[in-house]
């Protein structure tokens, strides 16, 4: 009987919460939020099954009436870019939202190179007293795991200032700072980066359980779930035997046990779509102009899934967001020693090779890092030029401005005896090299594939590669390993991307 009467214990419902009269808005719609400019946009909150909502802003309104599970959710816009305004949201209460600005906002994701605050920056004693512009909103979504979607994000909007800028992404800041001053609008980032996150923690269980290469994993994943909810039960049975021994022992004047050791959340476990459903869903539907990204220091070592996972990831936000041009720009991993990879090999450089294809769907484009890094550590400091680098591929790309946004990049191979000649495209006026010095990191190959430092000079947007050691080139590859000590860029600086004839 005493059995049956604990697991009756471990099963008891909690109470249900206290019905909420008012109307509700998620986090991230609060003061000094930035609302996408030439869009409409979604407003949503939570209010009582029936009540009617009216939100108003800017002289435009729009109405709807709160569902069964007291949702509601109306579209506004679209708004050309300006503010500040204020936003009205009328129930049986009403909210005000104050000092609103409409114009582009960029979700900032990825893992701890973009989470990376301004404070740990190059130059960072000079940059934040300079941190200081009213146009510019920051949101950081407050890391998150969950195993099943959360309801509203957790976090609060911040005019930029020395202050509020001090800890956010200095990836973000940076790259939102370039595009305010290029473009005169407000920007609003949202920071919503996780450290050491593999790539499938980001994409929706939908999406991952639609890939036949990540099928083994999703087995694997849906075991721990299941033998995790044995292990629960187990431990809600210890817990109530625990009670009753504690009640027993101090009506008696004994010392009380010990509670069992508690078990961790399911989501501290890792696996897929646990930043997902804890960080991205949540903010769902607020409408953003795109994504920057830096992520992938997790995979090294899988290139081959995640040649596969980074595009599925793409196309799996762009259909939560309902934009499938959503603008989408990444980082390309930098360069740093990973221990990872048998000799002779790059793990880091096949994870940017499969970084790199993902430049095959629309909308998408690469900042490349490959000199920036520090070998002895897998973050970098130099954060300013890769802001500079992502906003130049963002104006150019997104909004039809002329910067230049790419370095070099193989455009074909030709073979002329003991010399082999490598064209490259983005290189108006000719490459160069960013000492001064010979192009460095080039090797090449005969048949057999066993690659050899060659001497490089370069011909206008060519470079001729030949060695001693190889009498017949057949292969060429550039800056193909962790930390390749290279220096070949185009007139603009910008560092030509690695690359290899011989996969």
């Amino acid at each position: 009987m005493w059995l049956v009467a604990l697991l009756a214990i471990c099963h008891m419902p909690l109470a249900a919460p206290a019905a909420r009269a008012s109307v509700k808005l998620p986090e991230i719609i609060a003061d000094h939020m930035v609302l996408q400019r030439d869009r409409k946009v979604g407003i949503w909150g939570w209010a009582d099954p029936g009540e009617r909502v009216t939100v108003t802003m800017g002289g435009r309104s729009a109405s709807c009436v709160a569902d069964g599970r007291r949702n509601w959710m109306v579209s506004l816009g679209p708004f050309r870019a300006g503010g500040p305004f204020e936003l009205r949201v009328a129930g049986s209460n009403t909210l005000t939202v104050h000092d609103v600005l409409v114009g582009d906002v960029w979700v900032c994701s990825g893992q701890s190179n973009m989470e990376l605050g301004l404070a740990l920056a190059s130059n960072a004693a000079c940059e934040i007293p300079r941190a200081n512009h009213k146009t510019i909103r920051l949101y950081t979504v407050r890391p998150t795991l969950a195993t099943s979607r959360r309801p509203d994000t957790q976090g609060s909007w911040a005019v930029c200032s020395p202050a509020s800028a001090a800890g956010f992404s200095a990836t973000g800041y940076f790259f939102g700072r370039e595009l305010q001053e290029k473009l005169k609008v407000p920007v609003g980032l949202v920071a919503c980066a996780y450290s050491g996150s593999p790539i499938e923690a980001w994409e929706s269980r939908y999406a991952l359980k639609r890939l036949k290469a990540f099928r083994p994993e999703m087995a694997r994943w849906d075991w721990i779930d299941r033998d995790y909810k044995l292990e629960a039960q187990i431990y809600r049975l210890k817990r109530a035997v625990w009670r009753v021994h504690g009640q027993i022992a101090r009506a008696f004047g004994m010392r009380p046990p010990k509670p069992p050791h508690p078990l961790p959340e399911l989501s501290q476990l890792g696996g897929p779509s646990v930043l997902f459903d804890g960080m991205v869903a949540p903010m769902l539907p607020f409408v953003v102009r795109g994504v920057i990204w830096e992520q992938g220091e997790a995979d090294v070592g899988r290139a081959a899934l995640y040649r596969i996972l980074f595009p599925a990831l793409i196309c799996d936000w762009r259909s939560w967001w309902h934009e499938p041009d959503m603008a989408f720009y990444f980082v390309q991993l930098h360069n740093y020693e990973s221990g990872i990879g048998k000799k002779g090999t790059s793990a880091l450089a096949e994870l940017r090779e499969a970084q790199a294809a993902a430049l095959a769907l629309p909308h998408t484009g690469m900042a490349v890092a490959i000199d920036l890094g520090d070998e002895n550590w897998v973050h970098f400091s130099n954060k300013q030029a890769v802001g500079r680098r992502l906003a130049a591929a963002v104006l150019a790309g997104e909004y039809g401005l002329k910067v230049a946004a790419r370095g070099p990049e193989f455009a074909a191979l030709s073979i002329d005896g003991r010399t082999a000649r490598v064209s490259m495209r983005n290189a108006p006026g000719g490459l160069r090299t960013s000492d001064g010095q010979a192009p460095r990191a080039f090797q090449i190959a005969g048949a057999d594939k066993r690659f050899r430092p060659a001497d490089a000079r370069i011909e206008r947007a060519t470079v001729v590669l030949s060695s001693r050691q190889v009498a017949r080139p057949v292969y060429v590859r550039y800056a193909w390993a962790d930390n390749p000590a290279c220096n070949l860029v185009n007139q603009a600086g910008l560092p030509a991307v690695p690359f290899r004839t011989d996969r």
